[in-house]
């Protein structure tokens, strides 16, 4: 009689295809993936082929981790030593018995062993060989001088590197044919380096520059497929030039003011600029050239005055702390969600979809409450959501003299959302009054939201309902 096998002898999981497991080594670190190479020869052959190979902190005992970030002296020195030279050899075997390699990516903190640097070398410069599409390189603490033939690579696709010192190659041209994302996070290179790496890459896509130092002056002319940009906190930044680019989506802001010309990006819909040194007319001058913009956000930039912006495609605007901006005109009839937070400002719109409104002002000068209600009454039948925020409660409480001689200003509000930001917990304020005054502002409301937002410990919320008009009281801890 032919016997069969009992279900616990059958190896489902290695007869999956090979797609499959592949996607299950991806939730496990390295040391682990390289573990399951030993289950069997089918195993073995999964490991050989997946595409990824990762070297973290996993891989390293904490005898050599702590080797690498401190040194050590005495006894263990040399054992130390031996056993890391030896993981050494055996990490670099293991990347060169692979079949195919598509992505590298090594993740470190802090280093300062010579021998860790020249290992890491020899595999980046191996994956290089082996036509790698994706790396990344992350380094917490740390520099790494980046090998320059990484800048020479035919097959690269996306490249992101953190804690890099980054040098131009021997015949000082960067060779990045098949780029379309490149990601530097804390990089340290010089102007002509990054200029040179920009014009190396034909084909980008995606360009991101994080906390960068060396980084100037940014030209980009002629990158037709370049779609989005994000220049952040490089502290070096002077100025950005952008021309005839297919770019959708800006988001640039600097350490200190810089300048910025945009000619010719016929196709952005995303602009996001802090610091930026721009002027009334320029600013006016180049949104209503841009016909299918959506978003535009505009903060600390400090040489503004009176903006007036006119789009028919704009539907997001945030203008965040533009300290020398009175007066401000929209004509965007299709603007949904405005954001404003400032000095009180002379305003006027015609933005007849606005939905969203939110709101934050500094209480600097003199009749506020009938600057405030004026203003407020300016968005009466713009949105039925409002947002407001002040730093203390009694900026919202409306006088009763206030309130006898001017109009309800938000009759046609129906969600009036209010955040107070106050420095410390312990602080207090009349509800009552509160409510009344909101009630008064927008009377026809069928909704309020307060939220008291101070920064403390732990977050907790505490919340109070009163059914009939629907309030939430939230105390919000940070």
């Amino acid at each position: 009689m032919k016997k069969t096998r009992s279900v616990e002898e059958v190896d489902l999981i290695s007869e999956l295809p090979e797609g499959v497991l592949h996607k299950i080594l991806s939730f496990l670190q390295f040391k682990e993936i390289v573990q399951t190479s030993v289950l069997s020869t089918r195993w073995e052959e999964v490991w050989r082929t997946y595409p990824d190979f990762t070297i973290d902190v996993s891989v390293f005992g904490s005898d050599i981790y702590e080797y690498l970030l401190y040194g050590c002296e005495g006894e263990d020195d040399e054992k130390i030593r031996r056993k890391k030279m030896n993981l050494y050899v055996c990490l670099e075997r293991l990347l060169r018995n692979r079949l195919s390699i598509e992505k590298f990516k090594f993740e470190f903190g802090f280093f300062s062993d010579p021998e860790f640097e020249s290992f890491l070398h020899s595999c980046v410069c191996y994956a290089i060989g082996s036509n790698i599409k994706k790396m990344k390189l992350e380094f917490f603490v740390s520099k790494y001088h980046l090998p320059p033939i990484v800048l020479c690579s035919k097959s690269i696709e996306v490249l992101k590197l953190r804690g890099c010192e980054v040098e131009l190659p021997t015949e000082s041209n960067v060779k990045l044919p098949s780029l379309r994302k490149l990601h530097l996070f804390r990089i340290d290179c010089k102007d002509h380096v990054i200029s040179n790496l920009f014009s190396g890459c034909p084909l980008i896509e995606e360009m991101i520059c994080n906390s960068c130092e060396g980084l100037g002056t940014v030209k980009l002319f002629g990158l037709y497929r370049l779609n989005k940009i994000k220049l952040v906190d490089n502290w070096d930044l002077k100025a950005v030039y952008i021309k005839n680019s297919n770019v959708t989506s800006l988001t640039v802001s600097g350490s200190t003011p810089f300048k910025i010309s945009v000619y010719h990006c016929m196709n952005l819909r995303k602009i996001s600029l802090e610091l930026a040194s721009i002027k009334d007319d320029w600013l006016c001058k180049t949104i209503s050239e841009l016909l299918v913009l959506e978003s535009l956000k505009l903060g600390f930039c400090h040489e503004l005055k009176s903006i007036k912006i006119s789009s028919s495609s704009l539907k997001k605007l945030k203008i965040k702390e533009c300290p020398e901006v009175v007066k401000l005109q929209i004509d965007t009839p299709n603007l949904s969600v405005f954001s404003y937070s400032g000095c009180m400002l002379s305003f006027s719109s015609n933005a007849l979809a606005l939905s969203n409104i939110d709101l934050f002002f500094d209480v600097t000068r003199s009749q506020w409450h009938e600057r405030y209600v004026k203003f407020l009454a300016q968005l009466n039948h713009f949105a039925e959501i409002l947002d407001l925020k002040v730093y203390r409660a009694e900026d919202v409480i409306i006088p009763q003299e206030s309130r006898r001689i001017l109009h309800c200003p938000l009759s046609s509000v129906k969600h009036l959302n209010l955040n107070i930001w106050h420095p410390m917990i312990c602080v207090s304020f009349s509800i009552a009054k509160v409510m009344d005054s909101l009630l008064w502002i927008a009377p026809h409301t069928r909704a309020v939201c307060v939220t008291l937002l101070a920064y403390n410990h732990p977050i907790r919320w505490h919340r109070t309902s009163f059914e009939v008009l629907y309030i939430y009281i939230l105390v919000l801890r940070i």
